[in-house]
């Protein structure tokens, strides 16, 4: 592209690390990007493009599908688990909720949940469900009449026991306190 303004940017927003047990994908990549840059063209015609589709999205899939070889859950398999645990957590909002009694409920251990959620959230399970909660609070006091409620009792309803640790975690994730939601009332 012979522009060196969009390099930092363009590497910056679009580079993606490949796994080393991906192979075939690294590979494939490999040998596309030297095509590319013998031929700049060269996906600009459909029938091409049509083609690295056909042959890269059978070998994604592969990829994302095999059991690594020490035995580890797949990449679907944990994108599954971690939504069966969301689907748990919104199920159980208002209940205390550890982190043993959630891996007993999905049948897994604590590591394989961690990794899970890790992986397609980007938290812990645990600071997974506290988003869920804040999230369900925040739209509790959306509704909430200012009147008749109050923001203690809400957050209580959602087991968040030391409103000092909420208040601070409510205005980072809605950048304002509880108390200005609550006001707002839509």
């Amino acid at each position: 592209m012979d522009r060196t303004d969009i390099y930092p940017t363009f590497w910056h927003n679009n580079f993606a690390h490949v796994p080393d047990r991906m192979p075939a994908i690294r590979t494939y990549l490999w040998e596309l990007l030297a095509v590319m840059q013998q031929k700049p063209q060269f996906l600009q015609q459909v029938q091409t493009r049509r083609l690295v589709l056909e042959d890269l999205l059978p070998l994604l899939l592969d990829a994302l599908s095999a059991q690594d070889v020490d035995g580890r859950v797949s990449y679907l398999s944990r994108a599954q688990l971690a939504r069966e645990a969301e689907a748990y957590m919104q199920d159980h909002l208002k209940q205390p909720l550890t982190i043993k009694a959630l891996c007993e409920a999905l049948h897994t251990s604590q590591g394989t949940l961690m990794n899970a959620c890790k992986d397609v959230f980007g938290l812990s399970p645990m600071a997974f469900l506290k988003s869920l909660r804040l999230q369900a609070v925040h739209h509790r006091l959306k509704l909430a009449d200012p009147q008749t409620s109050s923001v203690t009792d809400i957050a209580y309803q959602y087991g968040f026991w030391s409103l000092g640790h909420f208040g601070r975690d409510y205005k980072a994730m809605f950048g304002e306190c509880p108390k200005e939601t609550l006001k707002k009332k839509s």
